[in-house]
């Protein structure tokens, strides 16, 4: 992983991966919870993510070239299999 932010103390955290899989791409961001052990939500950049940060109404991503600001109502209510531009 080459990014993990954990929101406050909950089992929330923000994962970005490092290799050269899929799965693993610097380009993805998957939410995670802890306590059920599941990504609850993935979003795909066009552009490599370089830091996350997250607060209780707010998703930051930090990208190669532009800073993106998502709401968790927005985060939630898409298919959160999608990707952002």
């Amino acid at each position: 992983m080459s990014c993990v932010q954990m929101l406050y103390s909950t089992s929330l955290l923000g994962l970005v991966g490092a290799g050269q899989q899929a799965s693993l791409s610097p380009r993805r961001l998957q939410l995670f919870n802890t306590s059920e052990s599941k990504v609850i939500c993935e979003l795909n950049f066009v552009t490599s993510i370089l830091n996350v940060l997250m607060s209780k109404k707010r998703l930051v991503v930090v990208l190669e070239k532009k800073v993106r600001t998502l709401t968790f109502f927005n985060v939630h209510r898409s298919t959160c299999s999608t990707l952002v531009t």
